[in-house]
């Protein structure tokens, strides 16, 4: 199924949102708060290919995935990362980016995601022509 990795999530206003990165300064350093905490700024617009990329590389501490299950998943990643912005992905593929994003994502995300992955499908209304 051709799926638009480009899609930009929006938040519950209906705003684009936004990538949250660590600030840094001029030399590279980490910029912290007075609590030591990173401070972050807004970066580029959260697109399904950033959540993708995210999802399919975050493993849980309680995770326990061999290497062909981490290699399956790295191709995949490098196959999003090398896309042009669409790409033709196997059902297989939608259903390890939906487990991967329901696992990690907000529910937000989660939804919006979902609704490009694996789109409802419309129900067809039969249309029975009225006897004259």
């Amino acid at each position: 199924m051709e799926i638009d990795l480009n899609h930009r999530f929006k938040d519950n206003e209906g705003e684009v949102i936004k990538e949250r990165i660590v600030d840094k300064d001029d030399k590279g350093s980490i910029k912290r708060d007075t609590q030591g905490f990173p401070l972050l700024k807004e970066g580029k617009p959260f697109t399904l290919r950033k959540a993708c990329i995210n999802a399919l590389d975050n493993v849980e501490r309680d995770e326990k995935i061999d290497g062909e299950e981490k290699y399956k998943r790295g191709k995949l990643i490098a196959s999003i990362m090398e896309s042009d912005g669409t790409l033709d992905l196997k059902a297989e593929d939608i259903t390890l980016i939906k487990k991967q994003i329901g696992k990690t994502a907000n529910p937000s995300i989660v939804y919006q995601a979902f609704q490009i992955l694996d789109p409802p499908k419309k129900e067809v209304k039969e249309v029975i022509p009225k006897k004259k």
